[in-house]
């Protein structure tokens, strides 16, 4: 008599990096949210967010990489690549 085995294969999850980089303005004694613009990669996140300081409304800019599980459509925790100007100090991306 022949064994049929089963093999359960593993769906591996997709997951996808997205590259932001995000502004903040004076607003009263604290900040408001900018302009922000999702980038192809690392250095151009960086680049735009430099780049957003540059405006006399911005006060700062931060550049950030966060991954995306297409699956559940959740984000994993943010990575700060860098800041630039000034923004809150209690800027947390989720």
């Amino acid at each position: 008599m022949a064994q049929t085995q089963h093999v359960a294969l593993q769906r591996q999850s997709q997951v996808i990096a997205r590259y932001v980089a995000v502004s903040f303005r004076r607003a009263g004694k604290g900040f408001a949210p900018g302009p922000a613009a999702i980038c192809r990669n690392a250095g151009l996140a960086l680049q735009c967010a430099e780049s957003m300081v540059r405006d006399k409304e911005i006060t700062g800019a931060v550049a950030f990489l966060r991954y995306r599980n297409l699956d559940s459509k959740n984000f994993g925790a943010a990575v700060i690549l860098q800041a630039f100007g000034d923004t809150p100090e209690d800027f947390d991306i989720g």
